[in-house]
C-alpha cells in the first residue's frame, strides 16, 4: 500500500512537472516512520506553494491543517497534554546547514478528553549573538496572552519588560462604570492625565 501510493504520487509529480498536467483527485502520500520530509519542493529564486479555495461558503478557506494523534497509522491513539500537535517553522542557512530560528508551535493543552479540546500557541525566536529558540509568546489555554511568561495571569501579562507608548497623544483607554471611555496619559512632570473619548468600535 505504501509503495503503490508513493508510486501513484510520484508519478502525478512528473506529470505536474513536465506536462503542466491538472491532478483532480486528491493525493496522499504514506511515509515509512522514519524522521524525514514527505515532501519536497525545489526552485531557484522562489518556493511558494499556493492554496486555491472556490465556494460560497464562508467557512472555506485555504488552510494548512496539521493531525496529531500517538499510535501508528491504521491505528491511531488519543493524544496526551503538552503533545505539539503541528507548527510553522522557518530555517535560515548558515555555517553549511539549515537553522530553524523562528517558529510557531501549537500544543495540546493540559485537559484532554472528549469533552476538553484545550490547546495553547507558542512563538519563539533567538536573539543576537544567541543560538538557542526561546519561548517569546504565549495565547495560553484560556486566551490570555503572555510576553516573556509562560504562565499568563491576566489577558494580557508582561515579564522582564516594560510598556512603551512613543506618541504623546495615545496612552491606555480605560472604561468607567457609567460606560464612559477616558484615555490615560501624563503631563510634563509625570502626572496622569484623564481625557473623555469615544470609546472604540
Amino acid at each position: 500500500m505504501r509503495r503503490i501510493t508513493f508510486f501513484l504520487f510520484f508519478i502525478s509529480f512528473l506529470l505536474c512537472q513536465n506536462l503542466n498536467a491538472q491532478i483532480v483527485q486528491g493525493l496522499e502520500v504514506i511515509g515509512t516512520g522514519f524522521n524525514n520530509d514527505m515532501v519536497t519542493l525545489h526552485n531557484n529564486n522562489y518556493s511558494r506553494v499556493a492554496s486555491y479555495t472556490y465556494s460560497n461558503s464562508v467557512f472555506e478557506i485555504p488552510v494548512f491543517v496539521g493531525f496529531r494523534s500517538r499510535g501508528q497509522f491504521g491505528g491511531a491513539l488519543d493524544i496526551l497534554p503538552g503533545d505539539r500537535i503541528t507548527g510553522l517553522y522557518g530555517s535560515q542557512f548558515i555555517d553549511n546547514d539549515y537553522r530553524v530560528s523562528a517558529a510557531v508551535e501549537m500544543f495540546a493543552g493540559s485537559t484532554i478528553n472528549n469533552s476538553s479540546y484545550s490547546s495553547y500557541i507558542i512563538f519563539g525566536t533567538i536573539n543576537e549573538n544567541e543560538t538557542t529558540r526561546l519561548e517569546r509568546m504565549r495565547i495560553a489555554e484560556n486566551g490570555n496572552v503572555g510576553i516573556g511568561t509562560d504562565d499568563p495571569f491576566s489577558k494580557l501579562e508582561i515579564k522582564d519588560g516594560d510598556i512603551y507608548i512613543n506618541d504623546i497623544n495615545n496612552g491606555v483607554i480605560m472604561k468607567s462604570p457609567n460606560g464612559n471611555c477616558w484615555r490615560m496619559t501624563v503631563d510634563d512632570t509625570g502626572n496622569f492625565v484623564s481625557t473623555a473619548i469615544t470609546c472604540p468600535n
